[in-house]
């Protein structure tokens, strides 16, 4: 494989990761603004309830970030 190709392949795998992070930062950013103001124990239950799901990450950087 020529150098030039394998350099290619890394500026696009840079992109797609890129991406990938904007599209999970401004859905964290959203998630943020539509549960400003709810309670930090509501908000540690559902942790708690969602533990072990596809949710899980998600709810505990919520969580977190209300923190």
């Amino acid at each position: 494989m020529p150098a030039q190709m394998g350099g290619e392949m890394v500026d696009d795998k840079r992109r797609k990761g890129s991406a990938v992070t904007a599209t999970n930062d401004k859905e964290l950013r959203e998630m943020l603004s539509k549960n400003e103001g709810r309670p930090l124990r509501e908000v540690a239950q559902e942790v708690i309830q969602k533990e072990r799901t596809p949710m899980a990450e998600k709810t505990k950087q919520l969580f977190a970030m209300l923190w």
